[in-house]
């Protein structure tokens, strides 16, 4: 970039014809203005001599970051009117157009790579310690049912609206949103709303911000990043990142009201998606309040926030956009907070969703005992059936994962027998299952036998050691 003086300046504006510019610019101590850069932005448009939103969105869309830089010169560098407006509008609509996340399916953990032997099942990396720009890996279960849920919804916004469809057709026992009724996409769906319901209602509620990162950033194939700093060492904007680098944020509260952040963590131009998330309870006395347990449903916010300017004359200047599309700036003291939830509920309608009711002590399991009671008591149900067999299955495997576990650190025989009870329990439902996803004729009947007899041969010599 070239340094003028405040007369190259004017000569500057009169070759670029950025009408009503002239001496609009905040002067400041040997400026470095972008002369060359503001002329290619320039250029962009036919004929090229004033620099609009089509050039603004050009060169954002072909991220050239010579002229990206011109237009963000152009909107934090003009004093306040009409024409810093309109340059902070382009800018904001070309930013946040070029960086709504590209997302990705969700890495899996490696099993071979887990440290643990006992406790696989709390195993969640949402960030690689070893590997700072890896994506995160999570649990290979609700990983893969994210990943086919969501397959073909590429951004942040559509995955969170596609979320509530799917909550609210697993509620409604309804087998999917999208596929047709079938036993997998039945699951598929439960699966979900039962890693929503219990991330929302049964982690205390100290780890429940921490455990939402984590979980946005599943949703978007990418990882958590809430210790990244700036250059000048100071803790981030950002919480979680997508796949392809693009920033997010994450606030999770039970009210809208008072929520902001240090203007000290942004880095100038770069847009940070806000998810919002405000916990909804049913009416409880006062000592039940804020039991997590009480929360029926997350009303959730999105909007980009961008910095455009760091300490102009004492202040840092921040564009904000809505999810109704619409555009305000914000002036803060340098290295003051950012309000956030002021007017937000007038920008937008939240996106809702839907948890497992605690009405009647409800949750997840009475949720599959009501669609296997409803829809088999006047029809046999394939759906219902594999829900029946599929809660078989997972309650057996988890008992017999902890049984096994009683089982080696005591010697007590009654803990094995009960961890061989639960594996043939399991063996069976899977079974059940494979029959109903395959069908009959698909699932080979030495196959079972192999699978039943064999593992659990192996397992009971095993014991017998």
């Amino acid at each position: 970039m070239s340094k003028v003086t405040g007369k190259d300046l004017e000569r500057l504006i009169e070759r670029v014809a950025l009408t009503g510019l002239r001496d609009k610019v905040i002067p400041t101590k040997k400026p470095e203005y972008p002369q060359d850069d503001i002329e290619d932005l320039a250029q962009n448009a036919v004929p090229g001599d004033e620099v609009g939103q089509d050039d603004v969105q050009k060169a954002y869309t072909d991220n050239d970051e010579a002229e990206k830089s011109a237009a963000l010169f152009l909107a934090k560098s003009l004093e306040d009117g009409d024409e810093k407006d309109d340059m902070v509008d382009y800018v904001t609509n070309a930013a946040t157009a070029a960086a709504e996340f590209t997302a990705d399916d969700a890495d899996t953990v490696d099993s071979e790579k887990i440290k643990s032997i006992a406790f696989k099942q709390l195993q969640t990396v949402s960030a690689d310690p070893d590997e700072a720009t890896a994506p995160g890996q999570f649990p290979e279960g609700i990983a893969t049912t994210m990943n086919t849920i969501f397959a073909g919804v590429n951004t942040f916004r559509e995955r969170l609206v596609k979320l509530k469809e799917v909550c609210e057709s697993a509620i409604n026992h309804q087998g999917t949103v999208s596929q047709g009724e079938t036993p997998t996409s039945a699951l598929a769906n439960m699966l979900v709303l039962d890693y929503v319901t219990t991330l929302v209602r049964e982690v205390d509620s100290g780890a429940g911000a921490y455990n939402f990162e984590a979980f946005l950033a599943l949703l978007v194939g990418g990882k958590v990043v809430g210790k990244e700093t700036n250059p000048a060492g100071e803790m981030g904007g950002a919480d979680f990142r997508s796949d392809d680098g693009s920033a997010g944020s994450s606030k999770y509260y039970s009210r809208l009201s008072g929520i902001e952040q240090s203007s000290k963590g942004f880095k100038e131009g770069e847009p940070v998606f806000y998810v919002i998330a405000i916990k909804q309870r049913e009416g409880k006395d006062a000592g039940e309040a804020n039991s997590p347990t009480n929360i029926t449903s997350l009303d959730i916010y999105t909007l980009f926030v961008i910095k455009l300017a760091t300490d102009v004359q004492g202040k840092d200047l921040f564009a904000y956009k809505y999810s109704n599309g619409e555009i305000e700036t914000k002036v803060v003291d340098t290295g003051g907070k950012i309000p956030l939830s002021t007017g937000l509920s007038s920008k937008g309608s939240p996106i809702s969703i839907s948890l497992v009711t605690s009405e009647n002590q409800r949750d997840i399991r009475d949720v599959v005992d009501a669609i296997i009671r409803e829809r088999t008591e006047t029809q046999e149900d394939t759906v219902a059936e594999a829900l029946k067999q599929f809660k078989t299955l997972s309650s057996n495997l988890y008992n017999a994962g902890e049984k096994s576990q009683a089982y080696a650190s005591t010697g007590d025989i009654q803990k094995g027998n009960e961890a061989l009870s639960n594996l043939k329990a399991a063996d069976e439902a899977l079974i059940g299952l494979a029959k109903l996803i395959a069908g009959e004729e698909k699932v080979d009947t030495a196959t079972r036998q192999i699978t039943q007899e064999h593992i659990l041969k192996l397992i009971e010599e095993s014991f017998k050691k």
